[in-house]
């Protein structure tokens, strides 16, 4: 896939947006009655623009190689009727390049995981136990390096259980069901001594945690249902969360890490009401969560840095935590109103906010309302969808004007149409389908956009795809 710079809302271009990318699959599987199993590699490789409120014209350059590997056994037993193992390596690297050539930083990953799922089963109670791995080792060289090198390790064991609070004969009965599960997960992050000044010395940090939910889940018939659940889940802090102290050209901020990062631990209740008819299809859900150590980019001012062009004044970002509280609500329902005529309305709404200040938490999503209509005969259709995203107002107190996370974004309205063609042809379906997202071309940007300031959302985009069907 290549790209051209990006044209955001309103005509203009957004500098050095390209991008050039190559992609390629191939596998390798077996099937059979007591086990089936596959080994798969993906390749990728890329080449794209860093935009930047200065023009400093970076790019990055890299290659991505994975293998994957799965395999499930049918063990023929009523308690664990089947096993499956999997396991991943990722080999992943890219270089920052500076408009001049050189390289400013160079990033090196390679991460393995491996996991192990059981399934099983008790009579009418069914679930699941597991366990899982993961290990990552990080390097990032050069002048303008975001991080130290670090390794990652951590480990995991969980169970899952479901039990029918009704009919024990039958497994499918519309009865109430009992969910819950539990899990323990160790992590450590060790950061490796650095001879640049502003890294220092490496530092060994362990965040280990369980985890647990429970829920209920009510049909209502056999078109509705209802479900509440309560859980509780923690986050390790990443490593650039941790260790950063560099320019980050991606975000256009100069990131300030703080190692004495806690894990986060949210605690939260959440519930949804869905409906699936023949003819209408809808869901509403809610939550409401309570996060311990919530951690969050923080700019406090700008500061000044000796960049490819000279000294450079940007936004200091320094990562911190508190107590906040994340609450919100999202819903969508369509109806087929006259035959092969849907017609269909979503919307959703997110609210952050610091538990003892109650100052807005960056970064935070705009509430959102659109609505959908779409006819379709099973040869020809026809659609059409209107978004709008209210203004996001609540956000924290500016420092300076090119605060990103201090800036409220503007109320915007998208527009979207498509039409498509299916034509059979023996055993194949041949389909055509013609979009056109944005169609006002309308100038917007996006609330949770770390480069919000000086970069738009895209503008008017046409696309023909063509999809043969066997």
């Amino acid at each position: 896939r290549h790209a051209d710079d990006l044209r955001e809302g309103g005509g203009d271009r957004l500098d050095n947006s390209y991008f050039r990318n190559y992609y390629g699959v191939g596998g390798l599987g077996f099937g059979g009655a007591k086990a089936t199993g596959g080994l798969v590699y993906r390749g990728y490789g890329f080449n794209y623009g860093l935009p930047s409120a200065d023009g400093e014209g970076s790019h990055i350059e890299g290659t991505r190689h994975e293998i994957a590997g799965r395999t499930d056994v049918n063990t023929g037993m009523s308690a664990i009727g089947s096993v499956r193992i999997s396991g991943t390596g990722q080999w992943y690297q890219h270089d920052e390049v500076a408009k001049t050539g050189d390289i400013n930083t160079s990033f090196d990953l390679k991460t393995q995981t491996i996991d192990a799922l059981a399934r099983t089963r008790f009579g009418a109670i069914t679930g699941a136990i597991g366990a899982s791995g993961l290990f990552k080792e990080y390097a990032s060289t050069g002048e303008e390096a975001l991080t130290p090198a670090a390794n990652s390790t951590g480990g995991g064991a969980f169970f899952y259980e479901e039990i029918p609070l009704g009919s024990l004969t039958n497994p499918d009965a519309l009865v109430p069901r009992l969910q819950f599960g539990g899990r323990y997960d160790a992590y450590r992050i060790e950061s490796k001594d650095s001879d640049d000044p502003k890294f220092g010395t490496g530092r060994n940090l362990s965040f280990n945690s369980a985890s647990g939910s429970v829920g209920l889940s009510v049909p209502l018939g056999s078109k509705a249902s209802i479900a509440v659940s309560g859980a509780r889940a923690f986050r390790a802090p990443t490593v650039e969360e941790l260790f950063s102290n560099a320019f980050h050209e991606a975000a256009g901020t100069f990131d300030h890490g703080n190692p004495d990062l806690d894990k986060e631990i949210n605690q939260g209740v959440d519930g949804i009401f869905r409906v699936q008819s023949g003819r209408v299809n809808g869901q509403f859900a809610a939550f409401y969560s309570t996060i311990q150590n919530y951690i969050t980019p923080n700019i406090v001012k700008d500061t000044t840095f000796e960049g490819d062009e000279g000294p450079t004044t940007v936004p200091l970002n320094v990562f911190s935590q508190a107590d906040a509280t994340l609450k919100g609500v999202e819903g969508r329902v369509d109806a087929e109103v006259v035959p092969h005529l849907v017609l269909g309305v979503m919307g959703d709404m997110v609210r952050g906010e610091l538990e003892d200040s109650k100052e807005p938490l960056p970064f935070m999503p705009a509430a959102r309302l659109g609505g959908l209509a779409r006819w379709d005969n099973g040869k020809f259709s026809l659609g059409g969808e209107v978004r709008h995203g209210f203004e996001q107002d609540r956000v924290p107190d500016a420092v300076s004007e090119d605060d990103p996370s201090a800036l409220a974004t503007d109320a915007f309205t998208i527009v979207n149409l498509s039409a498509g063609l299916n034509l059979p042809f023996g055993d194949q379906v041949h389909a055509f389908t013609l979009r056109v997202d944005n169609v006002g071309n309308t100038r917007y940007r996006d609330a949770t956009s770390r480069i919000k300031t000086f970069a738009y959302n895209p503008g008017r985009n046409v696309s023909l795809v063509y999809r043969v069907l066997f």
